[in-house]
């Protein structure tokens, strides 16, 4: 009698309709792939509340940068190790959970397009990826992102608000 009300139409239906419409809770990737990695040329970091931005080109095997307070006019070189830091914590392969997936909970989360810092990555053939960075996580230890374009809200490790 038992197994009789597990295996009824109605509960197939259901089973069917919570695994269809369940996304995946995390993932485990870095956000820019080794292959990727060699091919960047440009960084760009705008920050939208602000309208403060940053610009990184590389040239040769030399980054230099401007930004909006010099009027993008000035490029001085960047901090070698510094971005050598910076590109170990974008290739690292680290978990990201998913914290909110509809577009009305962007803003909660600063990801807004009034709000959130953009990261877009370059190569000589176009963008490799672009992100959009928020607030950090309550207990202060996360920073909130989504790709471009997507409304997935993913939490990772903060270390990367560093920069």
């Amino acid at each position: 009698m038992g197994m009789r009300r597990f295996s009824g139409p109605k509960t197939l239906l259901f089973f069917y309709l919570f695994v269809r419409n369940r996304s995946p809770e995390f993932m485990q990737e870095s956000l820019i792939g080794k292959e990727d990695f060699a091919a960047i040329t440009k960084i760009e970091v705008k920050n939208r509340a602000s309208g403060k931005n940053v610009t990184l080109k590389k040239i040769g095997e030399t980054w230099t940068g401007t930004d909006s307070d010099s009027s993008n006019s000035f490029f001085w070189p960047a901090d070698k190790a510094l971005m050598e830091k910076f590109f170990r914590v974008v290739s690292k392969e680290q978990k990201a959970e998913v914290r909110a997936t509809k577009h009305s909970s962007l803003a909660a989360f600063d990801l807004d397009d009034i709000h959130a810092t953009s990261i877009n990555f370059t190569s000589s053939k176009g963008s490799v990826a672009c992100y959009l960075f928020g607030k950090t996580s309550a207990d202060g230890t996360g920073i909130y992102f989504r790709k471009w374009g997507g409304n997935t809200v993913w939490e990772i490790d903060g270390e990367i608000a560093e920069y």
